[in-house]
C-alpha cells in the first residue's frame, strides 16, 4: 500500500480527528502529478471521500494545484463536481471549454455534472451548448440543463427555456419555469402566464412562484425591456 492508498484509507476512518489530518495532508501536496494521481483514485470512491480530497487540494491553491484541478477536469470527468468546488475555493478560474466538451459525453452523468458546474460559474459562453442540451434524450440531463440557463440568467436563453415548457416531462417543465423565473423579461412572462395552465400542479406551482419573481424584478426601471440582458 502506497502513501496515497494510506491517505484514502484515512479520510475513511471513523475517528474524525484521523480523517481531519488527512484532510491537512491533502493540502500540504506539492506536486500536480500527485495531486492527478489522487484525483485519479478518488473516481473509485465515495462521495464523502471525494468530498473531502476537493477540501483538502482547496487549501494548496498554488499554481501546480490549480493547473493539475483543471486538468483533472479534462481528464477525470467523474471528479468534476469536487474539482469546481476546490478551484472555487481558490477563487481561481475554472476550464470551461473543458466542461462544455463534457456535455457531450456518453454518461448522462457527467453531462449533468457539466451542466451543473457551468451555471455555477455562470460561463457565458456555455449558453448555447446548454440550450442543445435541452433536447437530450435524458430528461434528467435536460432538467439539470434548464436549471443550469437559470443560473446564469442570460436572457438570450429565454426561447429554449420557453421551448423546454413543453417537455414531455414534468420535472423539465419544472426546472424551464423557475429558469425562466430567473431569467426574466417579457418572453418569460408571457410563456409563464401560459404555464399557469399546465396539467401538472407541481409546474403550475413553481411557474406562479416564477412569475411572481418576474413581476418583482419589474419593479426596476428599465428590467423587463424587451432588449435587456443579465448574465
Amino acid at each position: 500500500m502506497d502513501h496515497l492508498d494510506r491517505l484514502i484509507r484515512e479520510l475513511k476512518h471513523r475517528d474524525w480527528e484521523v480523517r481531519s489530518r488527512a484532510v491537512a495532508t491533502i493540502g500540504e501536496i506539492d506536486d500536480p502529478g500527485t495531486v492527478l494521481d489522487l484525483i485519479r483514485r478518488a473516481g473509485r470512491e465515495t462521495w464523502p471521500v471525494r468530498d473531502a480530497i476537493a477540501h483538502g487540494l482547496g487549501r494548496i491553491c498554488d499554481r501546480r494545484a490549480i493547473d493539475a484541478l483543471n486538468l483533472a477536469i479534462r481528464r477525470c470527468p467523474g471528479f468534476i463536481p469536487e474539482a469546481v468546488r476546490a478551484l472555487s475555493a481558490c477563487n481561481a478560474d475554472v476550464d470551461a471549454r473543458a466542461l462544455i466538451g463534457h456535455l457531450g459525453h456518453a454518461e448522462p452523468g457527467v453531462r449533468m455534472a457539466a451542466a451543473d458546474a457551468l451555471g455555477g460559474i455562470r460561463a457565458g459562453e456555455a449558453a448555447e451548448p446548454l440550450a442543445a442540451l435541452l433536447g437530450d434524450d435524458d430528461a434528467e440531463v435536460r432538467r439539470h440543463a434548464a436549471r443550469a440557463l437559470g443560473m446564469m440568467g442570460d436572457r438570450r436563453s429565454a426561447n429554449p427555456l420557453v421551448g423546454a415548457l413543453s417537455d414531455a416531462d414534468p420535472r423539465v417543465r419544472r426546472s424551464a419555469a423557475h429558469a425562466l423565473g430567473r431569467v426574466g423579461g417579457p418572453l418569460a412572462r408571457e410563456a409563464l402566464e401560459a404555464a399557469l395552465h399546465d396539467p401538472d400542479r407541481h409546474v403550475v406551482r413553481t411557474a406562479r412562484a416564477a412569475l411572481a419573481a418576474v413581476h418583482a424584478a419589474c419593479t426596476t426601471p428599465g428590467s423587463c425591456s424587451g432588449d435587456s440582458r443579465r448574465g
